[in-house]
Order: C-alpha cells, then sequence, then structure tokens
C-alpha cells in the first residue's frame, strides 16, 4: 500500500501540473507523429505565441518537453528544429526564457555525467545550438547580461568534456536579431520598452523577493521616475546616424582605392558597407520628409546626401567594371 505521504505527493503533482493549452497541443502536434518538420505549422506557432502574453514560456516548456519525448526518436530532432525557428524569430522575449535555468536544464535533461562516446544526433543538435547561442546572442545583443545561464551550461557542459560542433558561418548570421535599418528616437525607445516589459512580466511571475526588488526598478525605470538612468535618445540616435553616414564615407574610399577593373561584387568590406547604405537609404528618405526639427533635418540631409553620392560612385564603378570584362 502507498503511504499517505506518497499519496498526497500525487495529489499535490496532480494539482500544481498546468493544464494543457491550445499552444501546448499545436506544439505536441508539430512534434509528434511527424516524419520532418512542419514549417506552415511552425510558422503558425511562432504566430500565436507572438500573440499570447505568456506565449514564450508556455512555447518554451512545450518544446523541451517534447525534445525529452521518448516515445518516438523523430520527435526530439523535430522539436529542436521548432526550438531553432523560435530563437530565430522571436527576439528577447523567447531568449529570455531560453536562458532560464528551468528551461536549460529541461533541455540537457539527456546529458550523461561523462560524454557519450557515440555520435547520438539529439545530443549534437543541442550541444550545437548552445554553442551558437554563446557565440552570437551572449556575446552581441544589448540584452547579453540576461543570457548569463546559456554561458554556464556552455561551461559545465565543456568541464564535464563535451565537445561543441564547429559552427556554421550562415547560422551564426541568420540567428542574430534583423537589422531594422535606421531607427528614429521614438523606434530605439521603444525597443528598449519592449525588451524591459518582456523582463518585468518574466521577474513578477517568478516573484521572488530578489526578482520583485528587481522588478520594481524597471517599473521605475519605465515610468521615467529615475530620471538619472533615462537614456538620451536623441544622442543614441545622432550617433548611429553617424555611423551611417561613416559606412557611405568607407563605401566611397574602398570603391576609390581599389584598382579599376577589379570586381567589386565579390569583395566583403565593399558589401557590407553597401547593405547599411542601402538598408538605411529608404528610412532616412522618410524621415526628411516627417522631420521639422531644422538642426535634425540638416544632420540627415548630409548623410542622404553621403549615401547616394556612395551608392552612385558604386553603380558607376561596377558598371565600368562589366563593360571592361565583356
Amino acid at each position: 500500500m502507498k503511504s499517505v505521504t506518497s499519496i498526497l505527493k500525487e495529489v499535490k503533482d496532480v494539482i500544481n501540473a498546468p493544464d494543457p493549452t491550445f499552444l501546448d497541443e499545436m506544439i505536441d502536434n508539430a512534434c509528434r507523429n511527424q516524419h520532418e518538420p512542419d514549417l506552415a505549422l511552425n510558422l503558425e506557432i511562432i504566430d500565436i505565441i507572438k500573440q499570447r502574453k505568456n506565449g514564450p514560456r508556455e512555447a518554451a516548456l512545450a518544446i523541451v518537453r517534447n525534445v525529452n519525448y521518448r516515445l518516438d526518436p523523430k520527435t526530439p530532432l523535430i522539436a529542436l528544429e521548432l526550438l531553432e525557428m523560435c530563437v530565430k524569430n522571436l527576439g528577447y522575449p523567447f531568449h529570455l526564457q531560453i536562458a532560464s535555468k528551468e528551461f536549460l536544464n529541461g533541455l540537457c535533461k539527456r546529458f550523461p555525467e561523462t560524454p557519450d562516446t557515440t555520435k547520438n544526433k539529439i545530443l549534437q543538435k543541442i550541444l550545437y545550438m548552445i554553442h551558437l547561442w554563446t557565440q552570437t546572442l551572449c556575446l552581441s545583443t544589448k540584452y547579453k547580461d540576461d543570457l548569463v545561464n546559456i554561458n554556464e551550461m556552455y561551461r559545465i557542459l565543456g568541464y564535464r568534456g563535451y565537445m561543441f560542433p564547429e559552427l556554421k558561418q550562415d547560422d551564426i548570421q541568420s540567428i542574430m536579431p534583423i537589422s531594422e535599418g535606421f531607427l528614429t528616437q521614438d523606434e530605439i525607445e521603444q525597443g528598449d520598452r519592449a525588451i524591459l516589459g518582456a523582463k518585468l512580466d518574466e521577474l513578477l511571475r517568478r516573484g521572488t523577493a530578489k526578482d520583485l526588488e528587481e522588478a520594481n526598478v524597471i517599473m521605475k525605470k519605465m515610468s521615467g521616475y529615475v530620471m538619472e538612468e533615462r537614456k538620451d535618445y536623441r544622442k543614441i540616435f545622432e550617433k548611429d546616424l553617424e555611423t551611417i553616414q561613416n559606412s557611405a564615407m568607407v563605401l566611397n574610399a574602398l570603391i576609390e582605392s581599389r584598382p579599376s577593373g577589379l570586381d567589386i561584387t565579390s569583395d566583403p568590406s565593399i558589401q557590407e558597407a553597401l547593405s547599411k547604405c542601402k538598408i538605411a537609404l529608404p528610412k532616412i528618405e522618410k524621415m526628411l520628409s516627417e522631420e521639422n526639427e531644422e538642426e535634425t533635418t540638416n544632420k540627415l540631409l548630409q548623410a542622404n546626401d553621403a549615401i547616394q553620392a556612395a551608392l552612385n560612385n558604386y553603380d558607376k564603378y561596377k558598371g565600368i567594371t562589366n563593360i571592361a570584362n565583356k
């Protein structure tokens, strides 16, 4: 017979078990009894996650549950494909969840204390993803301080003797937050507030004394109560504008210094500067049509002229090169 203690524990576990949600069921359907990932269904799941207040957390836990599903060997790999898509498309709110100890411990639940000598596809995929996150999100995002648990899991696995697969350049580029081009002051501030809002929700959900203390600080920041900590978004905007103008100058300098007749379409430095200019130009033109402040208008005009000159110079050089190579 079971003891009263064990019965009470089972009852408590049932009471505390989360009710299956619509999102849980969709993720289970996407991961289980499938021969391969369903791209359309995965994209639909991502849209639903964006619409739900607790969507990122619900999704992260549902995915990691399927990573540890053992009745079908394909389910964990399909779940990891969905995880990969979520990391690429859901930004900070989801990145905050994959950096939680709860998620990371669940993700690495399959790992034995000593490295598995066989080439286990599931473990190799998880090692690859953790390695990728540490070399991208944990290094280059402005919220990297909130992702320290990922670095810690990377360190623990390395200490145990696990070897991390070499990263592909395409994966490194695709996982980084997508550039929105040049942002207005309002857009920069809105982006910061979205990050603070997602962090605030998570701190309030966890609800420990330390979390609530940090949540209080964030609420003061968001309300503007702590004036000395408010960012000067005008300065950030002007610095970004200066950076774009410098990119145009770099593009011009690289083209001018290149010997006549050489192909410029394969030069990575030129293509990087060109990409920055092309992304920024439409946004700057839109800002010029809406801006009323004279000083800002003048700075936008200077950047616009520099970019236009650089792009024209690029097209001119490219045209001469094409004629010479015929």
